[in-house]
């Protein structure tokens, strides 16, 4: 009964485009990137949102994902996020690039770009208008769009987390 109330909360918000006052606080903290190492460009910034909001983005993005993977919408040489592909054979597949380069004495140039936290830097309403293309539902990307509009992000220390928080305004754009 408890998981068929659960639903029923999830359901009513992507029908209505409902986002619950508790999904809108988000706690931010940060970790280091390398141990002993507290420059602020090696930190990484994790925000930490409400378990079952946080659900109802990975259920609906791992279906996106799976639509458009087999409409054959996504390029087949991304291989990140994609159904079927992992960190290994991204791996394994350039190994085989350069084994093959050296058994043939093949010339070979290539040009990896490590799109540095470019996650970090994805706006979240553009995101939300591609990813209706492969097909995300609107009001999901409704849902998404009213959390993060309305979000007031805390930050979590050693000390626990702060009353403070600061909240997207148009003077100060957070974008999410």
């Amino acid at each position: 009964r408890i998981l068929g109330a659960h639903l029923y909360l999830l359901n009513f918000a992507i029908t209505n485009g409902y986002s619950y006052s508790r999904w809108q606080k988000i706690v931010t903290m940060m970790i280091q990137k390398e141990s002993g190492n507290t420059k602020i460009h090696r930190l990484r910034v994790i925000h930490l949102y409400e378990a079952d909001y946080n659900l109802l983005l990975c259920i609906k993005w791992r279906q996106v994902l799976h639509h458009a993977s087999s409409r054959k919408l996504l390029n087949p040489a991304q291989p990140g996020g994609t159904p079927g592909s992992n960190a290994p054979d991204v791996v394994y597949c350039d190994e085989m690039e350069y084994e093959i380069c050296r058994a043939t004495r093949t010339a070979l140039a290539k040009f990896d770009n490590d799109a540095t936290s470019c996650y970090d830097r994805i706006h979240c309403f553009l995101a939300n208008l591609s990813s209706q293309k492969y097909g995300m539902d609107r009001k999901v990307c409704v849902v998404q769009g009213e959390t993060l509009k309305q979000a007031r992000y805390h930050l979590k220390t050693q000390l626990g987390v702060s009353d403070e928080f600061i909240r997207h305004r148009e003077a100060y754009p957070i974008y999410g």
